[in-house]
């Protein structure tokens, strides 16, 4: 069981924008449509967000075009070019090293905006993906405000943004779990305020094509149950005039961490590891003797290589939007093989490892033979895709308050000791106190006006408030719906049980009799619908980590948190969590049989209903009542076999109120599906 808490105690902006009234008129004018016989306006921008160098990021010139690791049979091992130091300090990547000191490719903020000029509100939609880990949605509240002073209050107001973070596990932490840099953070708010402003401002008469497509190469799901979607959505804009390409749209989902781990055996040069060491951010097994570049490596992953692709070959910007991740949808163990070359295989849909293929281990030139084939494969659908002119644009929002069962994202939004959030975020994120059994909404919950109280047992702060505020979209662009989701949802949460996930004729599902040992059985596998039944649209877009980012967003049913009654760091005696098991007040052991866990299920029921620890099971057992309630406090900081999602998650209520949210959002009547009858959950590992 591994214990999973770690707390540690965690320019203004003065860019002009020259925006003529005359510009602003124009991107409302109808005298547009009349002109070109559109009614829809497109603008896009890309903007980098690698950290400065004296100033600028001029120093990564050199290496922008083309990026490392392209050609056929390239060994991936190249770090990229060598930082001693940044304009902002010290900076952690994030889910990796607490400082960095190599680039190897390009990161950016992308922005793309839309109007309907027959809408009657004349508002703008404005779609953004950014190549950053994550961004909560306080902290995205500082972007707005930047954009809304750069073009005034007026415009602002006809503007609808949403930011989706790409998860990358190799760009500078926007978490604060690695360690957040505040001047870096404010610095990415203007480049992203920036890019909206340009996308804003450069509109112009446009048509769309879109298409949709299965597609697999590279992705996969090791964490069961192993479902995977592999839906790859995209849409490109024309200019009504010439036919340019102003910008290309894909929408898919994947982990950016082929590298993750990656580097251990790759050590920077005597002169690098001198100073390193004299700055004591060398990384070494061997006392400083060797530094190794593990962790410490600034990188779009695929999203990456796809935009500078898709770029290169329109020469127009490009937006990539990342998806339901789930717990770990990506390429670490996905078969990605060389397709160029002497020994290159065409990657097709990538549903099938052909014989013979030379696969790829985890170097940069997978991240890179991942994103060009999904460029390719993106635009090779767009050229047969469907061409839509004049769509109607609506957006609707829904926002929502969930419980935060987790003790960790409390611990972490304390600002108690320095007046920022402990190792959550970089701005203070209000918290609420809610009713334990609902409503949950604006007239039932408080504000816990920033306050924490020591925890008991652990001796941190912990904020007073139990439940975060978020929310989810529902966009129409024609043919296409656009939802979203604050966080890393899992695919059945969007596309649905696989129709043959009872049967799992080919065992891809829970691979293994301790994989299905650790998980609910199949049959009692339950998520509350999914989003896809509920969309009455042609093309169903989901974009994950939108506007907010509050972990993994896994369904009740399957919810597992380890007994921590063992444990002596929580004053534990070994041998309890097996005596509440054979007393019915613990739900599952593992397949070794030597760790136990509890049930979401149970501790959502005693939370809610605390007289049910006032009954049997709990009154028999001695201090039934207090164990299982430590057990619920506890229990996501220590994970249960299987089971990490749940330890990085807000809570145990996080997928059922989104889907509530769904259901909300699209005017659903009635119970959503679970299973959806044309869903395959294909899954390809290496």
């Amino acid at each position: 069981m591994r214990f999973l808490l770690s707390l540690g105690v965690a320019t203004f902006w003065v860019a002009t924008f020259s925006l003529l009234t005359t510009q602003a008129d124009e991107c409302g004018s109808s005298d547009d449509d009349d002109a070109t016989g559109s009614s829809l306006l497109v603008g896009a921008s890309t903007v980098t967000i690698l950290p400065e160098v004296n100033g600028s990021t001029a120093y990564f010139d050199p290496y922008r075009d083309p990026p490392l690791a392209m050609e056929p049979g390239d060994d991936g091992r190249d770090p990229g070019l060598f930082i001693e130091q940044w304009d902002v300090g010290t900076l952690a990547i994030g889910n990796g090293a607490r400082s960095s000191h190599w680039v190897h490719d390009e990161i950016r903020a992308n922005a793309v905006a839309f109007q309907d000029l027959s809408a009657p509100d004349d508002q703008i939609l404005v779609l953004v993906g950014v190549d950053v880990y994550m961004m909560f949605r306080q902290d995205i509240e500082e972007v707005f405000d930047k954009v809304r002073r750069a073009l005034g209050q007026g415009m602002y107001d006809r503007l609808w943004i949403v930011i989706g973070s790409s998860h990358n596990h190799m760009g500078p932490d926007t978490s604060g779990l690695s360690g957040m840099n505040d001047e870096y953070y404010r610095y990415l708010t203007d480049q992203i305020s920036s890019a909206i402003v340009e996308a804003v401002t450069q509109m112009e008469p446009a048509y769309l094509t879109v298409s949709s497509s299965r597609y697999q190469f590279g992705m996969a799901d090791p964490y069961e149950p192993s479902i995977v979607d592999p839906t790859l959505n995209a849409m490109q804009a024309r200019s009504t005039g010439d036919d340019h390409v102003i910008v290309t749209v894909v929408q898919w989902q994947s982990h950016p961490e082929e590298t993750l781990g990656f580097g251990r055996d790759i050590y920077a040069t005597d002169e690098q590891a001198a100073y390193l060491n004299e700055i004591d951010e060398c990384y070494s097994d061997d006392d400083g003797e060797h530094c190794y570049v593990k962790d410490q490596i600034i990188s779009a992953g695929f999203p990456g290589y796809a935009v500078y692709e898709i770029m290169r070959q329109t020469g127009a910007p490009a937006v990539y939007l990342n998806g339901p991740v789930g717990g770990l949808l990506g390429p670490l163990h996905a078969a990605t093989w060389e397709t160029e070359g002497p020994t290159g295989i065409p990657a097709g849909d990538g549903m099938v490892l052909p014989d013979g293929a030379d696969v790829i281990g985890r170097n940069f030139h997978q991240t890179a033979v991942n994103g060009l084939e999904l460029a390719r494969r993106a635009l090779a659908d767009l050229e047969a895709g469907e061409t839509v002119t004049d769509p109607p644009i609506s957006m609707t929002k829904v926002e929502y308050y969930t419980r935060l069962t987790n003790l960790m994202f409390r611990a972490g939004l304390s600002v108690a000791v320095t007046g920022k959030p402990l190792i959550l975020g970089h701005l203070p994120r209000e918290l609420y106190v809610c009713p334990e059994t609902g409503p949950w909404n604006d007239t039932t919950c408080v504000s816990d006006a920033f306050e924490s109280e020591p925890d008991p047992i652990l001796g941190a702060p912990v904020r007073v408030g139990t439940f975060g505020k978020t929310e989810a979209h529902y966009i129409h662009i024609g043919p296409v719906g656009i939802i979203t989701l604050p966080g890393e949802g899992f695919s059945e949460l969007v596309e649905g049980i696989p129709a043959d996930f009872v049967d799992d004729p080919r065992g891809i599902y829970y691979p293994g009799e301790e994989a299905k040992f650790n998980h609910i059985p199949s049959d009692q596998y339950h998520t509350g619908g999914y989003a896809r039944a509920a969309m009455a649209d042609e093309y169903t877009w989901a974009i994950g980590l939108a506007n907010d980012e509050l972990g993994y967003m896994r369904p009740l049913s399957d919810w597992r948190t380890g007994c921590v009654a063992d444990e002596a760091i929580l004053g534990g005696e070994e041998g309890t969590c097996e005596a509440m098991y054979e007393a019915g007040l613990v739900d599952f052991v593992n397949y070794d049989g030597n760790e136990w866990a509890v049930a979401g299920e149970r501790c959502k029921a005693i939370t809610e209903h605390p007289d049910l620890l006032e009954q049997p099971p709990y009154s028999l057992f001695p201090n039934g009542a207090e164990l299982a309630q430590m057990n619920c406090r506890y229990g996501q900081l220590f994970m249960a076999d299987d089971h990490y999602e749940e330890t990085m998650s807000a809570g145990w209520d996080y997928a059922e109120n989104w889907i509530d949210a769904v259901i909300a959002l699209t005017g659903w009547q009635g119970p959503l599906d679970e299973v959806n009858p044309d869903f395959i959950g294909y899954n390809v590992l290496d």
